[in-house]
């Protein structure tokens, strides 16, 4: 046997108010001096701790240890310290650390309550529970070490550093005398949703991290709450590991309040790992509340420096990253040859004072970025001083070289000073083979002031104290700010782009705000070599009319191949627009844009590109429809809502019946706001030229393709009405093809229906024919707004003759 002192009772742990939400995780003190049981024996209950230095008399009590299975204190009279307990027997599966349990083990040995049952005159207590300080010495039955506390995990390791670990409870990391728990871990940590503080008292610790070197180890189901990590004599600082290499993996984990601050001109600092090479994994992290700091280079939230990497589901909210000389993200600040997929930035502060600055990566060679965003409440920052004209800084990346960049979003405020290479995805791209579907709806502006200029301009473009607009993009709202700086001062600004040499950038929108520079564009600010700018929109507003379109500056040794871009911002889109194929502008296009023609010749591009919503508004109209009416009965397919006014009525198509040959087809008058792409029969007052406007004219609210049909009776008799945004050329055996000329039904074979127009399916000629003899007739019938109906054909019956006879144009 061997003697552990102990007495005090606490009160219910702290760990497990934590659990349930209602503490910080903290133990609660210990009592002191000396009690009488019938004073605390309600507190003992499951959770409470049993720990030393505190008397506690009057009654008999006695425990037993359950991971044990025996009872260590039997007919106490009191708790004191000086009364022995009895020890795991010889050949048990447990063992305490130390083997000769030293005076500083024993006093941080606690006994763990699960069942307290006290006599009710609390004269005796039965006592069940656990002593933390015994550890298993070989695995339960699932292959896991089940610790309690570091000291545990670390007696462990000195065996053995491919050990897998269970948390069964809560630790603190100053718990561990050493600060590390071995060299090199090879094992796994399952931390069983349990959580890993660090100081009691939440002080700073020099070199907190738990392993120096992580090879293929395993981190999963871990939470680290107020870690602050003080290093001014080493690279490499991380809660987890100071570097990770030959795929480890970071599963379902959250760090919360985490300060590391990396000094001495020294590099890399991250939550979870400082330095990370060789197909490591970062999977389903939140990082938030926490800010990262690095003397010299490379500071990210979850890494410092990666290569080789996959990230997955990575969340970042209320961070700060800086780099005090360069690579500064908010995810990573240098990443070779990585993925980051699903990857959200929220109101958080990414900043290096020098190059290399990016809202997921600082500095990206050979990476792919898909599905990442940050959000209208982050500030990108980069550049305080002459020494910083060459930096880069971007949404997404600051510098990407080589890689992909796909489905990604800034809407954050980037804010160069004195910096050059400044985009809302990428300052700089370089050998990017492609940059697709990307959107900027964020602020990219130069300020040529102090650091306390831009925070002041941070704090009102993050409270929406700048003037607002309210656009729509793929279905989603944006707060895009009106910037009011006009400075014409650095170069290479550009809305998704600000340098782009030797790459490709496709189907990217930018609906943000931008101050001119000397060179700035909505799109891209310059190329160099073999660039590719299609499919691209840009409705960019700037302070100044002068901002380019697309692109700003021409190329230096080599050609842009600009096409099949849309520019309703300023009065250019290029330098020289005959080096653009279908390139569109209100000032040039104003009457392609208006009557949709621009959508024709793009074609599935534009929704592609500019998605379902991104349609250029001219003037205070929004995009509209115009079209040269001879009849007042036409029809109509919009990819925008509409709404009946004094001069346009919209009828919907309601039913089809047959009279014995004689169809009626009836349409029913809507006094509503019509959703876009609803097929449509309509009336004029007055014939001529109309506008068929928007009703959502400050919006991007749009349609990408008609509203089909929902119909299920497929009888001979059925008849729909179908919407098209582009022309329809109907072949000579359309014969269930209809359309309306002059206020009459006639067949569609041999026939062209022009965009934006309304065509029925129904049944053939001859069905019709040999349910109605051999002139078949068809009369559009429509019930106004007051209940009369009006017949809009020519005549009571419009025939249709055989079918040779048919045909027509639009």
């Amino acid at each position: 046997m061997k003697k552990i002192l102990f007495s005090i009772l606490m009160l219910c742990c702290m760990t497990v108010a934590w659990a349930e939400g209602t503490g910080d995780g903290s133990k609660e003190h210990p009592f002191t001096g000396r009690w009488q049981v019938s004073e605390i024996a309600e507190n003992l209950k499951k959770g409470c701790y049993l720990d030393l230095d505190c008397v506690i008399e009057g009654c008999m009590m006695s425990v037993t240890d359950i991971k044990l299975d025996q009872k260590v204190v039997e007919n106490w009279y009191e708790w004191a310290p000086e009364n022995l307990i009895i020890n795991p027997q010889p050949g048990s599966k447990y063992e305490q650390y130390g083997d000769d349990n030293p005076i500083d083990n024993r006093k941080e040995q606690l006994f763990k309550v699960t069942s307290a049952v006290p006599l009710s005159d609390y004269s005796y207590i039965s006592i069940e529970g656990y002593f933390t300080g015994f550890y298993r010495n070989t695995p339960e039955d699932d292959g896991f070490y089940h610790v309690y506390t570091p000291k545990q995990i670390k007696a462990v390791l000195q065996t053995d550093t491919q050990a897998k670990f269970k948390l069964m409870d809560d630790i603190y990391l100053t718990d561990i005398a050493v600060g590390t728990f071995c060299s090199t871990f090879k094992g796994t940590l399952d931390g069983d949703g349990h959580t890993i503080y660090g100081s009691h008292d939440g002080t700073r610790q020099n070199k907190t991290y738990l392993f120096t070197y992580s090879d293929g180890a395993i981190f999963k189901n871990l939470n680290f709450y107020n870690i602050r990590i003080d290093n001014r004599d080493n690279h490499n600082q991380a809660v987890i590991t100071s570097q990770a290499m030959n795929g480890c993996v970071f599963e379902n984990i959250t760090f919360d309040k985490i300060s590391t601050y990396v000094g001495g001109k020294h590099d890399n600092t991250g939550a979870a790992a400082a330095y990370a090479t060789t197909n490591c994994t970062f999977t389903n992290i939140t990082v938030k509340n926490s800010d990262f700091t690095a003397d010299k280079n490379q500071s990210g939230c979850v890494v410092g420096h990666a290569m080789n990497c996959t990230f997955t589901n990575i969340k970042v909210e209320h961070c700060e990253s800086t780099a005090r000389n360069a690579y500064s993200g908010g995810v990573a600040g240098r990443a070779d040859n990585c993925t980051f997929d699903g990857v959200e930035v929220l109101n958080s502060y990414i900043l290096s004072w020098n190059q290399y600055t990016g809202g997921i990566a600082g500095y990206s060679k050979e990476t792919k970025f898909e599905n990442c965003t940050i959000d209208d409440q982050s500030l990108i920052n980069a550049g305080h001083s002459n020494s910083s004209q060459d930096a880069c800084l971007g949404g997404i990346a600051g510098y990407a070289e080589g890689g992909n960049i796909y489905k990604c979003i800034n809407s954050a405020l980037i804010v160069g000073e004195y910096v050059n290479r400044v985009g809302g995805i990428v300052g700089e791209a370089k050998n990017v083979t492609q940059i697709e579907n990307c959107l900027n709806t964020g602020m990219v502006v130069f300020i040529a002031s102090d650091v306390d200029d831009v925070q002041e301009y941070y704090s009102k473009y993050k409270n929406k104290q700048l003037p607002c607009m309210t656009k729509y993009y793929n279905g989603k709202e944006y707060i895009v700010r009106k910037t009011d700086l006009d400075i014409r001062f650095n170069e290479y600004y550009g809305g998704i782009v600000g340098k782009a040499e030797s790459a490709t950038i496709t189907k990217c929108s930018n609906i943000g705000s931008m101050n001119e520079t000397e060179s700035t564009g909505g799109i891209v600010g310059i190329v160099l070599g073999d660039v590719t700018i299609s499919d691209c929109f840009s409705d960019v507003h700037s302070p100044s009319s002068d901002i380019y379109g697309i692109l700003a500056v021409d190329p230096i040794g080599g050609s842009p191949k600009i096409k099949n871009c849309v520019n309703v911002s300023g009065k250019k889109s290029c330098p020289d627009s005959t080096k653009a194929t279908n390139l569109f502008t209100p000032s040039n296009d104003s009457r392609k844009l208006a009557s949709g023609e621009a959508w024709t010749i793009l074609g599935a591009a534009w929704e592609q590109n500019l998605g379902t919503d991104a349609y250029p508004t001219l003037g205070n109209k929004g995009l509209y429809h115009t079209r040269t009416v001879s009849n007042e009965y036409g029809t109509v397919c919009l990819p925008y809502p509409v709404q009946s006014d004094d001069n346009i009525r919209y009828y919907t198509f309601s039913y089809a019946y047959n009279f014995g040959g004689e169809v009626e087809l009836r349409f029913e008058y809507a006094d509503y706001k019509i959703p876009a792409g609803t097929p449509l029969l309509f009336r004029v007052r007055n014939t001529g030229e109309n506008n068929f406007n928007n009703v959502a004219a400050d919006s991007y609210e749009y349609a990408s393709k008609p509203i089909e049909p929902e119909n299920e009776d497929f009888s001979w008799n059925r008849w729909d009405l179908h919407g098209t945004f582009s022309k329809q050329e109907f072949t000579a055996t359309a014969y269930d093809k209809y359309y309306v000329s002059n206020g009459a039904i006639r067949n569609a074979n041999h026939t062209t229906v022009p965009a934006f127009r309304a065509y029925f399916t129904g049944p053939s000629i001859s069905d019709l024919q040999g349910n109605g003899g051999s002139e078949a007739r068809v009369r559009i019938v429509v019930e106004d707004e007051d209940g009369t109906t009006s017949i809009i054909t020519p005549s009571e019956w419009s025939s249709l003759p055989s079918r040779e006879g048919w045909g027509g144009s639009s």
